[in-house]
């Protein structure tokens, strides 16, 4: 008795139709790689400030002692340590499509979200204009993290047969997208400059 062929799979056409969500999925991930190298610089800070390396704000001795003043810098940096280990978890699981990722990143932006129209809608009533301006760009941002992680596509994309296709199609790269390029840039020359800035004040350059 004849048997049906097995289904032959155009793995490119597939790769093709699915690489824009796959690719602003992992341009997420190097967004959560780029918030965690800021929050680790945080770190830094903080346990040098903690260390008296680095000095805090006087006013701040005028609400606690010293050494109340170091704790809570210490507290911070670990607050900020564990947040960095947050945001490189999240981006390899972005960039590497993990299945668990994508419904945990779903979560976490959801209540940010609400948390944020919440502080919205406070500052609107303090300060309307900044309160508007806060909550359509803090929105904004929210619904393009959450949109590629809702899409039908993205079904496909965290499956575990389109790591497959992926496989089979190597020739084929996703691309970062062009808010990523801008905004690392953007940080970089920020990151550049206030590094030139620090060492113009450690050289006495400048007062």
């Amino acid at each position: 008795m004849p048997t049906d062929p097995p289904p032959v799979y155009d793995f490119r056409s597939i790769r093709l139709a699915h690489l824009g969500t796959e690719s602003a999925i992992k341009s997420l991930g190097q967004f959560c790689y780029l918030v965690g190298f800021l929050s680790l610089l945080g770190v830094m800070e903080f346990v040098l400030v903690a260390l008296g390396i680095l000095p805090y704000d006087p006013s701040l001795q005028e609400i606690a002692s010293p050494g109340q003043i170091r704790g809570f810098f210490w507290a911070l940096s670990i607050l900020m340590l564990l947040n960095t280990a947050a945001q490189g978890a999240l981006g390899f699981g972005l960039t590497r499509l993990q299945v668990w990722v994508r419904w945990t990143v779903v979560v976490l932006t959801a209540v940010s979200l609400v948390s944020h129209v919440g502080f919205c809608i406070g500052l609107c009533f303090v300060q309307p204009v900044w309160g508007l301006l806060a909550l359509v760009i803090g929105g904004a941002i929210h619904l393009a993290i959450l949109y590629p992680m809702l899409t039908p596509s993205s079904g496909v994309v965290f499956s575990r047969a389109y790591k497959d296709v992926i496989r089979a199609t190597p020739e084929i790269r996703s691309r970062i997208h062009w808010l990523l390029k801008c905004l690392i840039l953007l940080i970089v020359s920020g990151v550049v400059s206030l590094g030139l800035y620090l060492l113009a004040i450690y050289r006495q350059w400048i007062d």
